[in-house]
């Protein structure tokens, strides 16, 4: 018994020496000096932060086997609020993957399981983010198999390869490919001294080219309008996009009952959204969606509870800036009382 109590304690002080505790300043220096730095931020009086802790102490030691060059590290958010509006941290525990010289952190948004979480570090600090392909035949076998691929035109020695892997490292669940051929290029209209970005859909069907510049921000904007539907129904799913991934959101609030004018409405909304959905998510809410958001740990609230909405208000359409805090603002419909397309973009 003696035996099992003292192997049970180096194997809890193993754990513990593969898990770093850190503050702002050194999480900072540790991210600057290091390749891949996996973050818990946690409150030490939140339930669910307690409740996820031995879990992470797991994720380290398998971690130190699986990933020896990443660094697991935890942050105590209370010892320094700021930590939450630097990295817009709305939930806790919360856990970002940081790499070395990236513009922003990565979030998990999978369960709070060891093994999910593990893998999901291996994937996203891998060598195989982007498959190296060579022909057009390699490209279409990857198609019409796939439901979505991402295929990167040039050199992977470039600059711009480099921020299309900084960029696509943010996506779960997708292909991505790299492939540097004249011929392809010629294909899809990219001129053979430039870098393209091309999106193939339902399994081929439908090609998509970025016309946005080659760099992060101009690749996450023509990917989150590619991945995701113009408009979407406040489900789970969206809920989960807008408040885990930090997507700012334009919410369209109806009543449960659909009339001319709802209808009319939703046509309009979604007329906006199909132009602007590379800049922002665009989601229609039912009045009766009881879904509940996860604000600050503490704080739960429904879509109608956040805009304060009752029946005889709607339509009413609002913004939720996620990455600015949660900021709302509503469209005032005191100007001229209709909800045009102009309005809206207004």
């Amino acid at each position: 018994m003696k035996v099992l109590f003292i192997l049970v304690a180096i194997l809890f002080l193993h754990s513990q020496a593969n898990l770093i505790k850190l503050d702002i300043e050194s999480l900072e220096k540790i991210v600057s000096e290091t390749p891949f730095v996996l973050a818990n931020f946690y409150t030490y009086w939140s339930q669910p932060s307690q409740t996820f802790s031995p879990i992470y102490e797991q994720v380290a030691q398998d971690l130190n086997e699986a990933a020896p060059n990443v660094k697991v590290v935890t942050i105590d958010v209370t010892q320094d609020m700021d930590v939450s509006e630097k990295f817009n941290l709305l939930t806790f525990p919360t856990i970002k993957l940081f790499i070395q010289g990236a513009r922003v952190p990565i979030h998990y948004t999978g369960n709070k399981i060891a093994s999910e979480i593990v893998e999901w570090v291996k994937t996203k600090t891998g060598d195989m983010v982007s498959k190296e392909i060579h022909t057009q035949e390699q490209l279409d076998d990857i198609a019409v198999n796939t439901p979505f691929v991402t295929v990167f035109l040039g050199s992977s020695d470039s600059k711009a390869y480099e921020e299309y892997i900084e960029a696509i490292r943010h996506y779960n669940h997708i292909a991505s490919v790299h492939v540097n051929n004249e011929e392809i290029k010629k294909k899809y209209n990219v001129d053979v001294e430039k870098e393209g970005l091309v999106v193939l859909k339902e399994y081929g069907k439908e090609i998509l080219m970025s016309k946005n510049e080659m760099h992060f921000e101009g690749i996450r904007k023509f990917m989150n309008g590619q991945i995701y539907p113009s408009v979407s129904l406040f489900d789970n799913q969206v809920r989960h996009r807008i408040f885990e991934d930090g997507q700012d959101v334009v919410i369209l609030l109806v009543p449960e009952n659909k009339t001319d004018l709802i209808t009319s409405v939703e046509e309009t909304f979604r007329e906006v959204a199909e132009e602007l959905k590379e800049k922002v998510g665009f989601s229609i809410a039912k009045l009766g969606t009881n879904l509940e958001v996860k604000m600050f740990d503490v704080i739960r609230m429904s879509v109608p509870q956040i805009f304060d909405a009752s029946n005889d208000e709607l339509p009413m359409i609002g913004i939720i800036k996620v990455q600015d805090r949660m900021k709302k603002y509503y469209m005032d419909m005191n100007e001229d009382g209709e909800i045009t397309k102009e309005n809206i973009k207004r």
